[in-house]
């Protein structure tokens, strides 16, 4: 074996040792490496084509060589055949004899340009077989000088029937991804727009582009990127050849310009036809309207809606939709392209987050050059690397677990959260670091200064940590007065853009956590914010180029110019794209945009609408399409399964309760003063015949008092005192405060007497969501571990020797006590369930998984149960992962620019 060969050559000559002996590597292209081999049987040499592996794996061989076979019946002069082909372990080949001169590509890189005549029979041959071609039914796709062969002076067309090949054995992965094999100077404009039927035609276009080349030394089209080729082929009128040289006959370039029409109608219907006016100077030229430049080129550029794909392999295919006309006039075009992720590594929208909630699933290097993003591997994630201008992706080592990165700010390093761990490594894969340990971290953001500002306890608490690691400082908690979440920052690193837990867009501090919130008429400290301040409503702002991103809260992009210093809005927000995916919760965009302006996003659902959705034990699930889609949270089943208490917010960020009769398909709105609906605070009395909530009388008053009421008639409420009534069991028994501890009741009756239980109070004075068991023998609720720093879920008992217990060994919320009275909770996407303890003294039971599915956590209780044993939980977009990202290159030209505000 020759000791230079790489491992793919050695390993390509062992498996085909009885057959052939590989010489040497003669080039490599996008799609395969080409070696010098000798048949053994035959003696004789010979070419061996071997696709790269990466795109042998996404084809599959056996498709790929049924498909190849195809065009081995092809004979013609002018066309190099095909000897063989086959799998050799995994790596797909075919066999091409080895043709003494050179290819097409190499003469024009010596020469340039090419004697008329000689251009003229050079195509005349290429276009006799491909007329023989076509009438096999057999399309090339990939006509290029490289795929011209000089023998003796003449051509042979090599590659014959490999593109579709490619194509069809890709199957479903190549429908998916969009991929359309061509070389985006000779591609046609619907080859180019991904179009599937592709005839004849097509590739006349293709030889029309090679023959201009051939003639005046560049093909008709060129440009610096492929997108700018493929734009210009779907919006520009090539230079007439003549005006780059005048010795071209008016026929021949007339038939160069028939077959470069954007209209497959235009061109000529066959390839003879196509060589018939090459030739024939005599022959009446075809009726042509003066040729001028697109409008398009000289005023305002099309934006050209395209796919400009990436897989695992070396493989670059490109295929456009159809172009559509912009209002603006800018300097520079936009062009839209797509970055596919393999099949084995997509991008995770809520991966290892926190409780399950989504996060941001990828950022951008300030530079534009990195694509970072948390990929779903086996049962968890890991982050990887992608360069934006390659197609090669590498795991970044110790990331396991990895959510919400970000880039510090020379773009060397990427910092992330795993479980309440804040990390940092290289973008090159070094060693991973960790830095601190958080509670519910939501987003971070690294500053210039060093410090990685971070925001923790879902929200609640904004910290700065040092980029080489150490304890967390605050920063201006008791200022701050909001709660925010995924910080952006602002130019200078002396203010973060975040969002709040009731959607609203804020300033804060980096130096002491002063916060404003934004509206038409600038920023208002938060702790001067009353009922009547007019506010911004979204999320997840962030500042580009002069204007403030946001997400609205029914899934539109707006922007809105910004005035940095007196942070006042210059303009009102208006709507600049749509279909990006969006997370329930917080509202996490899936968006970045980079410093030169380039916009990378993932398209998808708006995962604050949501629908309700019954699940049984068997996975069956039924939607309750009466109701629709909403922004929905803070649930509560009645005992009899009838009627629903829920929270329903409004794109214009106003929340309100609301009693759902499941049954009928009836809303029934409540009382506007009760502003939040949380556990506890409200919830169904009497089987689900009446509501109580509980508040203060008046703001003054130390007392709380429970009021219990109709829904349909809240005017008509009786009151408790001193009371208030945490939960209701299923049974009717109350589980209520009155000072600092917990009582429970049988019923209503009892709730001031001395048939209440002792008092109790949980060890954890955090305690959130709590649940009374049928019976009233044990309570459930979430509270902040000591040791781990998450929510986890705990159970106590409500009477002596009140043992209190861990539910749930890993995180865990919301819980909820079935009709056979085992507790259920959520453990991200995870259902889990555990039996308490049958006698004192004994342990729980062990936590058994139930199911899961993409059933989002919202605030409050996101799930219920009926008394058949039936699950209600609030269904989002089906799609957990994605593998392909949507980049716009100068989309930033396209913000609106309104007038400054007077």
């Amino acid at each position: 074996m020759h000791p230079r060969l790489t491992p793919d050559a050695e390993r390509l000559g062992a498996a085909l040792a009885d057959r052939y002996r590989i010489e040497r590597e003669l080039g490599a292209g996008g799609m395969a490496t080409v070696y010098l081999a000798h048949d053994l049987k035959h003696d004789r040499d010979v070419a061996i084509k071997v696709l790269h592996p990466d795109l042998g794996a996404v084809l599959g061989g056996e498709r790929f060589l049924i498909e190849i076979r195809t065009t081995a019946r092809l004979q013609h002069p002018h066309i190099l055949p095909l000897l063989d082909s086959g799998d050799a372990g995994g790596l797909l080949y075919y066999v091409m004899p080895v043709v003494a001169g050179e290819t097409l590509r190499t003469r024009l890189e010596r020469e340039r340009q090419l004697p008329i005549a000689e251009v003229v029979r050079i195509a005349s041959e290429v276009a006799s077989a491909l007329d023989y071609a076509h009438r096999q039914a057999v399309i090339h796709r990939d006509i290029k000088p490289e795929n011209i062969l000089l023998h003796d002076g003449h051509a042979l067309v090599a590659d014959f029937g490999i593109a579709l090949a490619v194509q069809t054995a890709g199957g479903q992965r190549m429908t998916q991804t969009g991929l359309s094999l061509g070389t985006p100077q000779y591609m046609s404009p619907e080859q180019a727009m991904g179009d599937r039927a592709i005839d004849a035609r097509s590739d006349i276009y293709a030889l029309g582009a090679v023959t201009y080349e051939m003639l005046t030394g560049e093909p008709p089209f060129t440009g610096p990127t492929a997108q700018a080729i493929v734009a210009k082929v779907m919006t520009e009128s090539p230079v007439e050849p003549m005006t780059r040289r005048g010795t071209i006959p008016p026929h021949v370039q007339d038939a160069v310009l028939t077959a470069l029409e954007k209209l497959p109608a235009d061109r000529f219907a066959g390839a003879a036809e196509f060589a018939d006016a090459l030739t024939r100077e005599t022959s009446a030229p075809r009726r042509r309207a003066p040729r001028t430049p697109a409008k398009s080129a000289s005023r305002a550029p099309v934006i050209v809606l395209g796919t400009l794909a990436f897989g695992a392999s070396a493989l670059a295919a490109w295929a456009l939709l159809r172009p559509a006309t912009s209002q603006t006039s800018v300097a520079s075009p936009v062009y839209e392209s797509a970055i596919v992720l393999p099949d084995s590594t997509p991008m995770a929208y809520i991966g290892s987050g926190s409780l399950g909630v989504g996060t941001p699933a990828f950022a951008v290097s300030p530079d534009g050059a990195t694509l970072v993003f948390a990929g779903q591997s086996g049962a968890t994630t890991q982050l990887y690397v992608r360069p934006l201008d390659g197609s090669a992706i590498s795991a970044l080592p110790g990331t396991e677990g990895a959510y919400a990165p970000f880039f510090s700010p020379d773009g060397q390093s990427v910092g992330f959260f795993s479980g309440g761990t804040l990390k940092r490594t290289t973008a090159k894969g070094g060693a991973t670091v960790a830095l601190a340990d958080l509670v519910l971290p939501y987003g971070g953001v690294w500053l210039a200064d060093g410090r990685i500002l971070v925001v923790a306890e879902e929200g609640d608490s904004l910290v700065a940590i040092p980029a080489g690691g150490g304890a967390p400082v605050g920063v201006g908690a008791a200022q701050r007065r909001l709660r925010g979440v995924f910080p952006e920052p602002l130019p200078g690193d002396s203010a973060v853009l975040m969002s709040t837990a009731d959607s609203h867009l804020a300033v804060v501090s980096t130096i002491d956590g002063h916060a404003e919130l934004l509206g038409p008429d600038g920023g208002i400290p938060a702790d001067s914010v009353t009922e009547k301040t007019e506010l911004f409503s979204g999320t997840n702002p962030r500042y580009v180029s002069g204007q403030i991103l946001y997400h609205s809260l029914d899934g539109a992009v707006m922007a809105f110019p910004f005035d940095l210093r007196s942070h006042r809005a210059r303009g009102r927000p208006v709507p600049v794209l749509s279909g990006v995916r969006l997370e329930s919760i917080w509202g996490a965009g899936q968006l970045a945009v980079t410093r030169d302006g380039t916009l990378i996003y993932a398209r998808g659902e708006n995962g604050r609408l949501n629908t309700l959705v019954w699940r049984d034990d068997r996975g069956h699930v039924d939607t309750l399409k009466a109701f629709g889609r909403g922004d929905y949270g803070y649930m509560d089943l009645s005992a009899d399964g009838l009627r629903l208490l829920i929270r329903v917010c409004t794109s214009q960020g106003t929340c309100a309760p609301q009693a759902l009769s499941l049954r009928e398909g009836v809303r029934v709105s409540l009382p506007e003063y009760i502003t939040s609906l949380t556990t506890g605070a409200l919830g169904w009395w009497d089987r689900g015949q009446k509501v109580y909530d509980h508040r203060r009388r008046r703001s003054n008053d130390s007392a709380w008092t429970t009021f219990i009421y109709p829904p349909e008639n809240p005017e008509h409420a009786d009151s408790l005192t001193g009371i208030q009534v945490v939960d209701v069991a299923a049974d009717g028994g109350i589980l209520y405060a009155r000072g600092d501890s917990l009582y429970v009741a049988h019923a209503a009756a009892d709730l001031r007497s001395s048939a209440a239980r002792h008092g109790y109070q949980p060890p954890e004075p955090d305690a959130w969501g709590l649940q009374l068991r049928k019976g009233g023998d044990w309570i459930a609720y979430t509270a902040r571990s000591k040791q781990a720093g998450e929510y986890v879920v705990f159970m106590a008992r409500t009477q002596p020797p009140f043992e209190h217990y861990r539910a749930s060994p890993r995180g865990g919320e919301e819980p909820v006590w079935s009709p056979a009275g085992e507790l259920v909770y959520r453990e991200g996407n995870r259902w889990m369930s555990v039996t308490p303890p049958s006698q004192p003294g004994a342990m729980p039971g062990v936590a058994k998984f139930l199911f899961s599915g993409p059933y989002l956590n919202v605030l409050g209780r996101s799930h219920d149960i009926a008394p058949d044993g039936r699950h209600l939980l609030i269904a989002g977009p089906k799609d957990v992962t994605t593998t392909t990202l949507t980049m716009v290159t100068n989309w930033v030209s396209r913000l609106p620019r309104s007038e400054a505000k007077r």
